[in-house]
């Protein structure tokens, strides 16, 4: 089971179409990655904007940003045509790798921007955790 399921026993208390919503099937693996190489890396200026933009994302909403990694993952673990990581890295990333032919450079790439999203979402829940701990000297 994911870290990210939905308890059948609070579908009484969630309204019928955010639980549709939440249980629903994600994109293929492969449109998944698409779709947040646009949304998040595309228009970025480097790695550190694209932390930045995940880091908001990650604030809101933790179980997207998951399932972006999670899509990452899947994708480099699925055996793909020869051009298709180069191609998502080039047209859908916006990104210039060294070599942009370059199937494993842009499985590393990809390999590191799931990295980067596991950071994000480690990141997001030790700030929760630290806003939810009661500072010294506070009254409870």
């Amino acid at each position: 089971m994911s870290e990210f399921s939905v308890d059948r026993t609070d579908e009484n208390r969630i309204p019928a179409p955010l639980l549709d919503r939440m249980t629903e099937p994600s994109p293929a693996a492969i449109e998944q990655v698409r779709l947040f190489l646009v949304a998040y890396v595309a228009d970025s200026e480097g790695m550190d904007e694209v932390r930045r933009h995940l880091s908001r994302l990650a604030a809101r909403n933790r179980r997207a940003v998951w399932r972006d990694a999670e899509a990452i993952e899947t994708l480099l673990e699925t055996p793909q045509p020869a051009g298709t990581l180069s191609g998502m890295a080039a047209i859908y990333g916006n990104w210039v790798l060294e070599d942009e032919t370059c199937d494993v450079l842009a499985g590393e790439w990809l390999r590191d921007i799931a990295i980067l999203i596991r950071e994000v979402i480690e990141e997001s829940v030790d700030t929760v955790s630290d806003e939810r701990t009661p500072r010294a000297g506070s009254a409870h």
